[in-house]
């Protein structure tokens, strides 16, 4: 098994990609690579560009028997690829399992992983490896190992006196004509250290935990390495016999837990021997990585666009909500309990029809907050950009004037909400992800400004650079980023 780094948006050639030169290989193995590539170039995950492949995912993709770790576009050095890579793992893991993020958003970032806890099969029937190896340690960590449980008599253990047994095997202490027993004899149940399947588990652990470390993707998953197993498959008996005895176990068992561990290890038992991606096909990680990154900016923000209007911003930020019946837009209703931020913003109006289009601007993030005795709102547009902005160099990468035409009407879109409620502090901001530290996390890159716009006070756009471990550290712990850092001096 290979397994090597390659960087998102980067092209590979097909060669690359296998991790061996197809020019003299035998002719089965040019079909599974072909088949591999197309297969996940229709889940976006690649991308043709002439005779390369772009690479538009990040996680861990598997072709023949090289692993692809896929690190973010932002890291230019690929010594900070592995923990760059693994932070972006847990981040891709947490907004898949988080019920407060929009379905629709959620299905943009194309996120493929395992479904809660469990492994899957392709539809085919063909079990998922890589999600299985990783369902066996994540439920090994959250459980500890298969225990079938034994009775234990002990004196003055923690258990349940046994007092059949205290009363036979103990003298009492006779006192007022009362016994008392100094010795009492307590049961309780704890698990077979010897257990035939607790060992089976501990051999199974550490067998995928090799398998996951020869792919190079143990750390990157966020795994650490459980105790090792002294026993081999060949000491407990051999495929055969393993596989009819956790067939047996399963009859007799129903504990749910007990059951999925039992399936799982009779699942890996079975694919010994096949390589991770011969005949499964484990992609795990995310191919809209851009949405991913707007998700995480929106929490560290403390976006307010969805937030009702009058509850929660009007009174709960603002404590006024008189005038908010001036802020909803002409033909746009009345401020009813579902009205949110985003809904002030005006839409089409076509008079030749009379009617309202349905659509109009979606800013990335509003935020309004209260900094002392005075109120700021801050407009921001995440993007997952890697431009190239120093002086020395062209200039490439940088968001067009489309992006940059809409975040300046964005402002504009709130300009009634500001003056209704004398915010003047107020902020606009691109930002970028980056590997580079800045001040408190931040780094400022200067601005970009329209005259026209300017003349019409709608000010300039800064650009900021998040660092993206602070930001993914800060995004998993649901911490907040202080505005103030954004509003840095501009270099």
């Amino acid at each position: 098994m290979k397994s090597d780094f390659y960087r998102e948006g980067r092209d590979y050639s097909p060669s690359e990609l296998a991790g061996m030169s197809l020019t003299d290989v035998d002719e089965q193995i040019k079909e599974r690579v072909s088949g591999r590539i197309n297969d996940l170039s229709e889940k976006e995950i690649l991308k043709k560009n002439g005779d390369k492949y772009t690479v538009s995912f990040v996680g861990i993709v598997i072709i023949e028997n090289n692993v692809l770790k896929c690190y973010p576009k932002y890291v230019k050095d690929e010594l900070h690829a592995a923990e760059e890579l693994r932070l972006a793992m847990k981040v891709i893991e947490h907004c898949r399992s988080d019920t407060n993020i929009l379905k629709k958003v959620k299905d943009d970032m194309k996120i493929y992983a395992p479904k809660g806890q469990r492994y899957y099969t392709d539809g085919g029937g063909r079990i998922d490896r890589l999600p299985l190896l990783r369902f066996l340690l994540v439920d090994y960590y959250d459980n500890g190992l298969y225990s079938n449980d034994v009775p234990k008599t002990e004196t003055n253990g923690p258990g349940e006196i046994d007092w059949n047994r205290t009363v036979n095997c103990t003298l009492p202490f006779i006192s007022g004509g009362r016994p008392f027993y100094h010795e009492l004899k307590t049961r309780r149940r704890v698990p077979d250290e010897n257990d035939y399947f607790r060992k089976l588990h501990r051999c199974v652990l550490s067998m995928a935990t090799e398998e996951l470390k020869d792919a190079g993707v143990l750390e990157i998953l966020g795994l650490s390495e459980p105790e090792p197993s002294e026993e081999s498959m060949e000491d407990l008996g051999g495929k055969n016999y393993i596989l009819k005895r956790i067939g047996d176990e399963l009859k007799v068992r129903f504990n749910t837990r007990k059951r999925s561990v039992l399936g799982a290890m009779r699942d890996f038992i079975n694919g010994i021997g096949l390589p991770l991606g011969k005949d499964s096909f484990p992609v795990y990680g995310a191919a809209g990585f851009n949405i991913v990154w707007e998700e995480v900016c929106r929490r560290l923000m403390n976006d307010c666009l969805h937030k009702k209007l009058k509850e929660e911003v009007c009174e709960g930020i603002l404590g006024d909500s008189t005038a908010i019946g001036k802020l909803m837009p002409k033909n746009g209703g009345d401020v009813g309990s579902g009205t949110e931020l985003i809904d002030i913003i005006e839409k089409p109006y076509w008079s030749e029809a009379e009617k309202t289009a349905e659509h109009t601007l979606i800013p990335d993030i509003v935020t309004v907050e209260k900094k002392g005795e005075k109120f700021r709102l801050v407009v921001a547009d995440a993007k997952y950009y890697t431009p190239t902005l120093d002086k020395d160099e062209e200039m490439k990468g940088q968001p067009g004037i489309y992006d940059v035409t809409k975040q300046f009407l964005y402002r504009l879109a709130y300009k009634k909400f500001t003056d209704l409620y004398n915010i003047s502090d107020i902020g606009n901001f691109f930002l970028f992800p980056t590997e580079e530290e800045g001040e408190c996390g931040v780094t400022c890159k200067g601005r970009v400004s329209l005259d026209f716009m300017a003349a019409a006070e709608l000010g300039s756009i800064e650009v900021r650079y998040l660092n993206a471990r602070m930001a993914y550290g800060m995004y998993l712990k649901n911490e907040t980023l202080d505005t103030d850092k954004l509003l840095l001096k501009t270099i």
